[in-house]
């Protein structure tokens, strides 16, 4: 989103050379400024909106989502994905679904046939919260928000160990 970018872009260069705090949402600048009395605190948008519904149910819920797929397919990011998707193939019997989050470089390999990719949207909550598990297989990604979208819609999550990344906030 052109229109993001040049926010943050802005927002960063504003607060060059101070000390300062990113969040991302109003809601923890309030907390944060209110009950902690830090100030220079600047919003950052969220890629994506999640829903306003606070009650997940998964009882229709199948399926494993494995993210971007332009990460996924990257050979440096996943340098095993096929080998994953066969492993998946073989042992599950149900869909395997990613998202396009971006334009991936390369055209979708082969080993990919069958599986749902999902166009980019705003309402990405609700297509991750169809699954019954999201598989986060990308070895070398610094943050996820795919992962935090999961986290949020309460849909269970399985990592590869990053500890340079995702083990600070799922644990």
């Amino acid at each position: 989103d052109p229109v993001r970018t040049k926010y943050i872009g802005e927002a960063m260069e504003s607060t060059r050379n101070k000390d300062g705090l990113f969040v991302f949402s109003n809601e923890a600048k309030n907390l944060l400024e209110n009950e902690l009395k830090l100030s220079n605190i600047l919003v950052i948008p969220k890629t994506i909106d999640a829903w306003e519904e606070s009650n997940w149910e998964y009882g229709e819920s199948s399926g494993i989502f494995l993210g971007d797929v332009a990460k996924f397919i990257n050979p440096y990011l996943t340098p095993d994905a096929e080998d994953i998707i066969s492993l998946l193939k073989k042992n599950f019997d149900c869909d395997i679904s990613f998202v396009s989050q971006y334009n991936p470089s390369d055209k979708i390999p082969d080993f990919l046939k069958g599986c749902k990719i999902y166009p980019f949207s705003n309402e990405i909550s609700k297509i991750i919260s169809k699954h019954r598990v999201y598989l986060n297989a990308n070895r070398y990604c610094t943050f996820e928000m795919l992962t935090i979208e999961a986290m949020s819609c309460g849909v269970p999550l399985c990592y590869i160990d990053m500890p340079q990344s995702l083990n600070s906030y799922v644990g």
